[in-house]
């Protein structure tokens, strides 16, 4: 083996085990956070009438969860701007402060959720939690535009459960909602279509960022976002059928991604 050869097999070594790290970084924040979830559930939720588990409860329920539906906040702002005033510095640093930041913020959400939603928030972090985990591996280890399809759909389908799960007075929160998801869909469509007249480059103002391949397929992102918009739309319109409407809706939007999954890792092989 020559020389040339050798550095080239290093190199992509060092590669695979970056992918490896960070993809065990961001497992490692799910699992935290669903062992976070749990003892929610159980101290919380499930708790036992004695006097030391109703202490816990109250302590948690009025002090721990609304310092951490703020102070979550905060640190994560903060520590990202560590992370922006270190990569000014160093171009190439790793993600452990992005990782942090992450981790806080979503113990800020999760902390929102226990107090305005109550129980009914636990099934559904147990879900998006891991969903998101698998999404970041789906970043790492397939292509960028099953990342955005895997991205797009699970967006609706939390939306879905949103609607499902509000009752009438926080139908509002399913609207906004709604808003949030279909500019991130219009950004999603509008940086692919970019990128398809750039070859997989988009470029924003001096820099050009390299988001997919040149053989990328651009038809299922534009797909996927369409899919995503009418589900939503269609429990907005069909009134009493909504509900219905709404779980089969999240099954489309299920089977959709597995079929994306066996589609791009057909195109790996």
């Amino acid at each position: 083996m020559s020389k040339i050869e050798k550095d080239q097999k290093a190199l992509q070594q060092e590669q695979e085990n970056e992918v490896l790290q960070r993809v065990l970084c961001w497992l490692g924040v799910a699992a935290v956070l669903e062992i976070w979830v749990f003892f929610i559930n159980r101290f919380i939720y499930n708790v036992r009438p004695t006097q030391f588990e109703i202490g816990m409860m109250e302590t948690i329920f009025n002090r721990v969860l609304p310092m951490l539906q703020y102070g979550g906040i905060i640190l994560a702002a903060l520590i990202g701007l560590w992370h922006l005033g270190a990569k000014k510095k160093q171009e190439e640093i790793g993600i452990f402060r992005i990782v942090l930041a992450v981790f806080f913020a979503s113990l800020a959400v999760c902390a929102m959720l226990f107090l305005h939603f109550g129980e009914t928030s636990v099934p559904m972090l147990l879900v998006v939690i891991p969903s998101l985990a698998g999404i970041m591996m789906i970043y790492y280890l397939y292509q960028k535009e099953f990342f955005l399809i895997s991205l797009a759909s699970a967006l609706g389908i939390l939306g879905l459960w949103i609607f499902r799960s509000s009752v009438d007075q926080s139908q509002s929160l399913f609207y906004a909602y709604i808003a949030m998801v279909f500019c991130a869909l219009i950004i999603i469509a509008v940086f692919a279509h970019a990128a398809r007249k750039g070859t997989g480059t988009v470029k924003l103002g001096k820099k050009s960022l390299e988001l997919f391949s040149p053989k990328a397929s651009y038809g299922t992102i534009y797909i996927t976002c369409a899919l995503v918009a009418a589900t939503l739309l269609l429990v907005v319109v069909t009134g009493a059928l909504a509900a219905a409407v709404a779980y089969y809706s999240i099954m489309i939007l299920v089977v959709w991604i597995f079929v994306m999954a066996v589609y791009f890792t057909s195109k790996l092989m």
